[in-house]
């Protein structure tokens, strides 16, 4: 029988050191891994339930609450404070906001919140471009969706050729095919169809009739307006309008701080119809 080496009896030694310590802390560490393991399942669910769609869970805005939760699970057991105190110049956008605007709990703060975030959403910069494109056309929702949907067809084809085709295609509406002689047009009409290129046609002419080029940068403007959803835009010109008037440059700390104030009210720091009181 093989007697252990040094080295063997060694090894041997440390482990058996190391199982005593772990025999030693294991039932205080237990307890605490076991919250931990709580808090890390508890993220998931979190997530699913604070997003608007469960099939489409919001992952960033579940940490967000996640951290918070637990954060204030921290607080209220230890008394010490994790999350940053919020002080009286926390708020200067919404007293600013509150200057000349009634803010009541009549209606929910977290939506009086969205026209700032709104602005976010759209893009502070974009929504000063979409500005000063409206001051210089009149264009409604219906043309503009019309016009960005056919502008990349536009584009490909060519403005002069697709002037080119009107003819052809307002032939096309009453003769048939054969009866035609540009097998050059005919091709086109064969290839992107003859409703595609009758719509394109429209949309161009609706950029006639604001004088703007298909290749243009007002036109990539149109197309982006679309993107960011019209409605949208117009509400967060609107809304950017009005903050501008009340010198505050900062859209986005001002829904946080509506949606603040709202979770005191819900939590009942607060009471009350006027926010303004």
């Amino acid at each position: 029988m093989r007697t252990p080496s040094e080295h063997e009896r060694g090894q041997a030694n440390v482990l058996s050191a190391f199982a005593r310590l772990w025999s030693g802390i294991s039932p205080g560490l237990v307890p605490a891994l076991a919250v931990i393991t709580a808090f890390l399942a508890g993220i998931p669910l979190i997530t699913i339930t604070v997003s608007d769609n469960a099939l489409q869970p919001d992952i960033a805005k579940g940490l967000r609450v996640s951290s918070m939760a637990y954060a204030a699970l921290v607080e209220s057991i230890t008394g010490l404070a994790v999350n940053d105190v919020a002080a009286a110049d926390s708020f200067d956008e919404l007293r600013a906001y509150a200057a000349s605007h009634d803010i009541t709990t009549q209606r929910s703060l977290s939506r009086q919140a969205r026209p700032f975030e709104r602005v976010m959403e759209v893009g502070i910069a974009e929504t000063r471009m979409f500005t000063r494109f409206f001051e210089r056309y009149e264009l409604d929702e219906e043309s503009a969706a019309a016009i960005a949907e056919r502008i990349p067809l536009i584009r490909e084809i060519g403005e002069q050729t697709l002037r080119e085709l009107e003819p052809l295609l307002a032939e096309l509406a009453e003769s048939p095919p054969a009866a035609l002689s540009s097998a050059e047009r005919l091709q086109l009409v064969e290839e992107y169809g003859q409703v595609a290129l009758q719509r394109s046609l429209k949309a161009l002419m609706l950029l006639d009739s604001l004088g703007i080029e298909p290749a243009s940068g007002d036109a990539d403007l149109i197309m982006a307006m679309v993107a960011a959803d019209v409605e949208d835009v117009r509400e967060a010109i609107d809304t950017l309008s009005v903050l501008d008037a009340l010198g505050i440059d900062d859209p986005a700390g001002l829904g946080a701080q509506f949606r603040i104030i709202g979770d005191m009210y819900r939590a009942g720091y607060l009471s009350g119809e006027s926010v303004n009181a």
